[in-house]
């Protein structure tokens, strides 16, 4: 039976040169290519991190000392795409800096960043923090233009509850299948949008029409590589009538149109990504998330995420990407 996978990473026994190396290594590996920035004049780092991951989530937890990351343009031309990620603070300080923004995190507090964008990442002391990979559709229509890095409050309600959900699944890792594993980053997800949309004003976050939402969403995901999918059936296999869906989908900035297409291309960059599918031609790909013209698939592809599906696929092989 497949298992999550596990990874432990500890630098307190090394002498500081291999230390500073084995943790810049460990952070680019796991984030696809970063900077890294040691302080001086010491003579241990004390660092140790937990990777649990699939083929489509990953979390981490770690404690360590002084240290800054850096994540450039250089970096985004090695790996083009990166993952949104809820970063939440356990000890110490973290900063974040991207789009013109820091943010600066203490113990309990948390935020939304993404490694498709330039950013630095400090603890200017011994921090710790967990690190938990979102869905990318749900998330970015519910920041609808804003973006990262967003403060997101953990201490009430929904976001209280991805916070635990997040952190059990570190916690109860040995126990799950990649599937559980990866049903509860899904969900995480989508309790941390709602959360969002709450502390925006977005949508009352136990509403009818954030039901509606969040179950089309789901809905999609699951029949994305059906290419009779559309506005009509969506609604119909949900229940619904078509205009409640297309105002309840509203409220998170998409339509019925929008979010399969874009569905069905989050859904193709994870096949495309996936280390096991590279011999699979991009015509099976385009089928496999509901496609019917390969040609269609590619151009709407290349719009989505700015290289074609051929090309995203070397860039990501080259770099040895882990995810």
């Amino acid at each position: 039976m497949p298992t999550v996978r596990t990874e432990t990473t500890a630098t307190g026994h090394l002498d500081i040169d291999e230390a500073f190396e084995t943790w810049h290594e460990r952070v680019s590996f796991y984030h696809h290519g970063v900077d890294s920035v040691f302080p001086d004049g010491v003579r241990r780092f004390q660092s140790d991190a937990l990777r649990v991951w699939t083929d489509n989530h990953q979390v981490l937890s770690w404690h360590s000392d002084g240290v800054r990351h850096q994540k450039t343009q250089r970096h985004l031309r090695e790996a083009p795409t990166g993952d949104p990620f809820l970063l939440v603070c356990s000890s110490g300080t973290l900063v974040v800096e991207q789009s013109g923004e820091q943010i600066l995190l203490r113990k309990g507090q948390a935020c939304v960043f993404t490694m498709a964008r330039p950013f630095t990442f400090e603890q200017p002391e011994h921090s710790g923090g967990l690190a938990l990979s979102l869905e990318r559709r749900p998330l970015e229509t519910t920041l609808f233009g804003r973006r990262p890095p967003c403060p997101v409050d953990l201490g009430t309600g929904v976001g209280r509850i991805a916070h635990s959900m997040a952190a059990g699944l570190i916690d109860h890792a040995p126990e799950l299948t990649p599937d559980e594993f990866d049903a509860v980053a899904e969900r995480t997800t989508d309790l941390l949008c709602m959360a969002l949309r709450g502390q925006n004003g977005m949508a009352e976050p136990g509403g009818r029409l954030a039901e509606i939402a969040a179950a089309a969403q789901r809905h999609v995901r699951l029949h994305a590589d059906d290419p009779g999918l559309r506005g009509e059936t969506l609604a119909a296999d949900l229940g619904w009538s078509l205009r409640q869906v297309q105002l309840a989908l509203q409220t998170v900035g998409t339509t019925p149109r929008r979010l399969i297409k874009d569905t069905r291309l989050a859904q193709a960059r994870e096949l495309l990504t996936d280390p096991r599918n590279t011999s699979m031609p991009v015509s099976e790909v385009a089928r496999r998330v509901g496609f019917i013209s390969a040609s269609t698939f590619s151009a709407a592809f290349r719009d989505r995420y700015g290289a074609s599906p051929r090309l995203l696929r070397s860039a990501r092989v080259n770099a040895g990407d882990p995810v």
